[in-house]
This record gives structure tokens, sequence and C-alpha cells, in this order.
């Protein structure tokens, strides 16, 4: 617990950014919970004086191959994006019914459809490729999509702030099969594979299959 005192004056409707002169160490790799709270004398309504934030500190994956299935945790890879149906687990869907190996996968909804007009993606811890000159993009990967939707493989430079597509269709076999990526359907699970050269030599590299 960390016990400082402040000695500004906050109107009301105002606010105050301060910095700590004892910064929290966060060295727990996965979710840090943070509480913090106010204590003043004469106080008469002490339940909004409370608040909770959640920190999360991702591993960063500097040991090579790096192969996962998935079987007993997620891992750290997380999903996000606008509609979200992306889920860890079993799947129980009336075509992707089972995982490329063991029981578990990222599967968009593990018993249905993905979400009409959903545009997400499960991300990757970050990755320092800064002592690979030949770096491989290697996934297991079964698509059903419709309508005009598709997937694809997309990495970032700066921890999520921008994208970029890795590779494009025909690089290597399995490697999209549109302009835009994977789309109709695979039929069962794939190896897609690409050597992504683009990638040699950083330190820091997240991937999101979008």
């Amino acid at each position: 617990n960390v016990l400082e005192t402040v000695t500004d004056t906050i109107l009301y409707g105002d606010s105050l950014i301060y910095t700590f002169t004892n910064p929290a160490v966060f060295s727990v790799t996965g979710a840090n919970q943070i509480k913090s709270f106010t204590s003043i004398a004469g106080d008469t309504i002490p339940a909004n004086d409370t608040c909770y934030l959640t920190v999360f500190n991702y591993p960063f994956i500097s040991a090579f191959p790096y192969n996962q299935d998935f079987e007993t945790s997620n891992f750290f890879w997380t999903n996000g994006g606008s509609g979200s149906s992306w889920e860890w687990g079993a799947p129980a869907d009336t075509i992707i019914n089972l995982a490329a190996s063991g029981s578990k996968a990222w599967k968009t909804n593990l018993d249905g459809d993905y979400n009409t007009g959903e545009l997400s993606w499960v991300e990757s811890p970050c990755f320092d490729f800064s002592g690979l000159m030949k770096p491989v993009v290697n996934l297991s990967i079964w698509y059903e999509t419709a309508n005009g939707a598709y997937a694809r493989i997309q990495y970032s430079l700066n921890e999520g702030t921008t994208w970029q597509t890795v590779g494009a269709m025909g690089d290597s076999p399995n490697w999209y099969n549109s302009a835009n990526g994977w789309a109709g359907s695979s039929g069962t699970w794939i190896n897609a594979r690409r050597t992504s050269p683009e990638l040699a030599g950083l330190a820091s590299v997240k991937f999101r299959l979008q």
C-alpha cells in the first residue's frame, strides 16, 4: 500500500493530476489490480471516494521457436475490436467443431457464427525479434466466411497504435486466397506459413488475426 498526502485544493467539478513519489511496480505477469481512495476528515459521503483499475502486464517473448496451441490457457492473447465474438475454448459449431490440436482454440463464437458487421481480432503479446534474421509466421487456420468477410494477419511496431498486413495473396502455400486475406471456406484446418524478412531484427512486434 502507498499512502501520500495531497495538499492541493480541488474545487467542485475540477480535477487534479497527481504523480506519486513512490510509484507502483507491476512485476506480476497478468492482471494487476489498483485500488485508489481518499481519506478526508469530515467527509460525509465515503461511497464515492474509491476507484478501481486493472493494469495488464503482458509477457515479452524472446525465446524461439515460439509454439502455442492454447490448450491450457489463452496465454495472454486477447480479443478486441467492434462487436467481437472471439472466444477461447473448445469449438462446438456445426462446421468448425474441433481444434487444430487438442481440444482448445480461438474461434469467433465457439458454438455459432460471428456477428454481423463485426470488425474484431485476436491480439498477441509482444515479440522481440532483435536476434532473428529470418522470422517465420506459421499458424493453423480454419476459415469459414461469407458476405465479403475475410481474415488476415497484421503486425504492429508501436504496441498496437497502427497496423500493417503481413504479406499478400500467393506469398506462399495457403497464404491468403484473396486480395484482402482468407475468404470463403478452407473446409478444415490448414497450415499457413510465410517467411517475413520485414520483421527481422525488430525488438517489439505484436500480431493480430483480424
